[in-house]
């Protein structure tokens, strides 16, 4: 079941879903609006390990082809029984960016980081920009919450390869 936004409200108001800093701006009828962080990482051609950060921005600047990492300004703590998909808002999609089928996984807490791939043609974002809408699931309670290497994520964490 996907929740609606009285039933998101009731989620965090209990401090069962946490988002911070969160603004009840952020909640749209059937999930909620993340913003672009002040860090990003440009990866750069020619080896997926080179690449370029920068951090204290206050723009984002995407360029034709690009591929960027961008962390969220909200930090997450997701319960044990919500997964959250992530969706690009629409105004961006419009543009042409595109971003990477993602769940968010039922015990996840940290900042997101998501890879955004550019446009033919430059775009340029404002940290605090409304850039992702992420849809909560309601799940049957998990055994096992997540783990893995990005719990806890203050930030863009430099890729490591399993």
């Amino acid at each position: 079941m996907i929740l609606s936004d009285k039933q998101i409200r009731k989620y965090v108001k209990e401090g069962r879903l946490v988002i911070k800093p969160f603004s009840k701006k952020q909640i749209g009828p059937s999930g909620v609006d993340f913003r672009v962080g002040d860090q990003y990482v440009r990866l750069l051609p020619g080896s997926r390990y080179r690449s370029k950060t920068y951090n204290k921005v206050e723009k984002v600047s995407i360029l034709a082809n690009d591929r960027v990492l961008l962390s969220t300004l909200e930090r997450v703590e997701m319960p044990n029984d919500l997964v959250g998909l992530v969706n690009l808002r629409s105004s961006y999609a419009r543009l042409g960016l595109t971003i990477a089928p993602t769940v968010i996984d039922a015990g996840f807490k940290g900042k997101l980081t998501f890879i955004v791939v550019g446009s033919s043609f430059p775009v340029e974002l404002e940290v605090g920009d409304r850039f992702w809408h992420i849809v909560f699931i309601k799940s049957s309670p998990s055994h096992r919450a997540y783990s893995g290497k990005y719990q806890e994520a203050k930030g863009i964490q430099e890729y490591v390869p399993d």
